[in-house]
């Protein structure tokens, strides 16, 4: 899965960038999910332009867990069944993004930039799911009442 955008802007008295390179490298970590990223950023400038070209790629991993019970009683309050049930899903995204601009200069003041950005991403999702159903007695009769409650 991907895809792709472009922009056009137009931005009064923005300087001409410099000659550089800049490398940005980040984690960070919440609730199961982990999110490495790599960022890099190469400007050439000459005397009425400059060109930028800054390329990322991520990884997104992400777990999610769930439990749940559920007991049924009839009439009495003798127990009918006992399930308990669990979900667990893991995954993560991968993506890869390159983002060139070019900035002209038109005027003392003036400067007009190109922008795009290209990105690619895959997703994958891994599910797993348990269920054990107790069943304590057969119902004695057609009424049933159910709780149910989550864990």
């Amino acid at each position: 899965m991907g895809a792709v955008a472009g922009t056009l802007n137009i931005v009064t008295r923005a300087p001409i960038a410099n000659d550089g390179q800049r490398l940005t490298l980040s984690w960070a970590d919440n609730q199961g999910r982990s999110t490495p990223s790599a960022s890099w950023r190469q400007t050439h400038a000459g005397l009425d332009r400059d060109l930028a070209l800054t390329a990322t790629a991520t990884a997104r991993g992400f777990l999610v867990e769930e439990r749940s019970r559920e007991d049924a009683w009839d009439g009495v309050g003798a127990p009918l069944l006992h399930r308990q049930s669990r979900l667990r899903a893991t995954g993560h995204r991968d993506s890869v993004s390159l983002a060139p601009s070019l900035t002209l200069r038109t005027s003392e003041d003036t400067t007009l930039s190109l922008q795009a950005l290209v990105d690619a991403s895959d997703f994958r999702r891994d599910i797993a799911r348990a269920c054990a159903l107790i069943r304590a007695r057969p119902a004695r009769s057609g009424r049933r009442s159910y709780r149910t409650a989550a864990a």
